[in-house]
């Protein structure tokens, strides 16, 4: 492990749809079937009947998510350094690599499929700079689970960015 962390590595982090429990897990009481008293089962102030992707789906269409600001060193190191987020729009040029931007505009057209929701990632690299990776999300995503072509998208991603980080 202390070889594999010399040579740097890349923290990946995604939202999905949650059609089996709406996120309750995540700052709702969950499971539905135990008291909220029971520990570990109060785990925010979300209503229980809150996150009904059909919902947010409709409401926030063109919402976005932006993990930023990460921070990677020794315990107790992190809480006075700041990172400086850089767009890699003008990064990906190859017409068969996907290119997006994390603005409010709409987002790109690639191989005639249009992306209505759109998901950024921020990836960070031992060193003082992490790098803003917007990644699309299509819309209406079924049972939570993203499309092929969205998986192999993230795959190719960060394959581009592990090489990235490999020649730093």
């Amino acid at each position: 492990m202390g070889d594999a962390l010399q040579r740097g590595m890349v923290l990946a982090l995604s939202l999905w749809d949650d059609y089996e429990a709406n996120m309750l897990w995540l700052d709702s009481d969950y499971p539905l079937n135990a008291s909220a008293s029971a520990p570990g089962v109060a785990r925010g102030p979300c209503a229980t009947t809150s996150g009904v992707p059909a919902t947010v789906e409709a409401t926030m269409p063109n919402d976005q998510v932006i993990f930023s600001n990460i921070r990677t060193g020794p315990i107790g190191s992190t809480f006075s350094t700041t990172g400086v987020t850089t767009d890699l729009f003008n990064l990906v040029v190859s017409p068969d690599i996907p290119q997006w931007n994390c603005s409010r505009v709409r987002p790109m057209w690639w191989r005639g499929l249009h992306w209505s929701h759109r998901l950024c990632r921020s990836l960070h690299m031992p060193s003082s700079e992490p790098l803003l990776l917007p990644v699309p999300v299509k819309n209406g995503l079924s049972r939570g689970r993203s499309s092929s072509l969205v998986q192999n998208a993230e795959r190719l991603l960060l394959s581009l960015l592990t090489n990235i980080i490999l020649s730093r």
